[in-house]
């Protein structure tokens, strides 16, 4: 039996051609040629399951204006399985995971990006520990990562993590960074924008006014009364102060550790151990609570209830079959 042959449409100009395993399918992008098998897109993208038809999808000349060369290829090599969304991703892939993702409607691609982006931006303080002991799946791992992400919380409605994300680059950058931006591995700066540059120094100072709160019972004059190892308990105190607090000449050169967890590893005898415990818990979590407000938000409740409305939907993309 004869076969039919593709011809292309006169009316597209010769172009740069990239293609993929048994594309024959062709993608007009940004002046480029992308050839994908029409079966591949169609089966993860509900766009293209919706513009193309069953058992017929060799037969597409698509163009898709509007969209970014780069975009566009990540989400193919997604499509394909050449990018795992469970492994290590930059901030900027994250970006262009949610936008491309949701424009295309990916779900399951979408589900698995929001699992994995959640786990480092908790919104309860037993996630925030799980986090800080096994950060192995935490995207945020680049410098300047956690000031990257804001657009995409912004536009993906994540309204709920802001308040981690803020506290988090307290933790790791100095007030100077904050300034003046943070230096990516490339050599380029993260900048946040002076709304939340403003919000986050604010937010910063308030954390470190409620420390020594917090961290109150490291202090020389606070033991059990039934400890039996005073020496011994004092010094161990001395030390996680020294180690929360860096003892370093200002506030505006330190790390703000204020939420970090109880370690397993600190050495109390046991009166000392339930006491100080219980302490660092209540403080920990009262702490936590006020989170939002340091940084300007409400509370978790109002912020979560933000996160559950339904957001409006990314704006579909343009595809203009040029096959039709």
């Amino acid at each position: 039996m004869a076969t039919r042959k593709f011809t292309a449409p006169p009316c597209l100009p010769p172009s740069p051609v990239i293609s993929f395993y048994d594309g024959s399918a062709r993608l007009n992008v940004d002046g480029t040629t992308v050839l994908v098998h029409g079966s591949v897109i169609r089966c993860e993208s509900e766009v293209f399951s919706d513009a193309l038809m069953p058992f017929d999808t060799e037969k597409v000349d698509m163009l898709l204006p509007g969209d970014r060369l780069e975009d566009v290829l990540f989400m193919i090599r997604v499509m394909y399985g050449k990018i795992n969304i469970e492994g290590p991703l930059s901030a900027a892939e994250i970006s262009t995971g949610f936008r491309m993702f949701g424009r295309f409607k990916m779900h399951a691609c979408l589900d698995q990006l929001y699992r994995k982006i959640t786990h480092g931006l908790p919104v309860d303080l037993a996630g925030f520990d799980r986090w800080w002991f096994d950060p192995g799946a935490d995207v945020l791992f680049e410098r300047g990562a956690e000031i990257d992400i804001f657009s995409t919380l912004r536009s993906s409605g994540l309204h709920a993590r802001y308040p981690v994300v803020m506290y988090r680059i307290c933790l790791r950058y100095t007030t100077a960074e904050i300034k003046r931006g943070v230096l990516r591995k490339d050599g380029s700066l993260a900048i946040l924008g002076s709304f939340e540059k403003n919000r986050c120094l604010v937010g910063r100072q308030h954390i470190l006014d409620d420390e020594v709160g917090v961290w109150l019972w490291t202090d020389p004059d606070f033991c059990s009364p039934d400890c039996k190892t005073i020496n011994l308990c004092l010094a161990e105190r001395a030390r996680i102060r020294q180690l929360i607090f860096h003892l370093s000449p200002n506030d505006n050169a330190r790390l703000v550790y204020t939420l970090r967890p109880w370690d397993p590893s600190w050495d109390f005898c046991k009166h000392c151990h339930q006491l100080f415990l219980v302490q660092s818990t209540y403080s920990r979590h009262a702490l936590w609570d006020r989170l939002p407000a340091y940084f300007g938000h409400k509370t978790w409740a109002a912020l979560e209830f933000l996160e559950r409305i339904p957001r409006a939907q990314s704006e579909p993309p343009v595809i203009i079959n040029l096959w039709k």
